[in-house]
């Protein structure tokens, strides 16, 4: 399922080898998810190498409790006074 951030970026939870992440993307014409690719250093020897840009969340249980953290971040901030800057 492609979640819509904004115009051009959505994002897709996947699961690999029981581990599951966010990864960020854009939708093709025919409505398939595109992962948006990031160079990063690989292994040992630092092998730079093309990855999709993504957000490692852990095993089910652990992805679960992530994002119902995060949520209940956003939750509490969001009731927060509108003049009380948290920097």
């Amino acid at each position: 399922m492609l979640i819509r951030v904004d115009q051009y970026t959505v994002v897709q939870m996947e699961s690999y080898k029981g581990i599951y992440s966010l990864v960020e993307g854009w939708e093709g014409r025919e409505g398939d998810f595109k992962a948006n690719w990031i160079k990063q250093p690989f292994g040992k020897e630092k092998i730079e190498k093309e990855l999709p840009k993504k957000i490692k969340l852990g095993d089910k249980e652990t992805a679960i409790n992530v994002l119902k953290t995060l949520l209940a971040e956003l939750e509490e901030t969001t009731q927060q006074p509108a003049d009380d800057v948290p920097f």
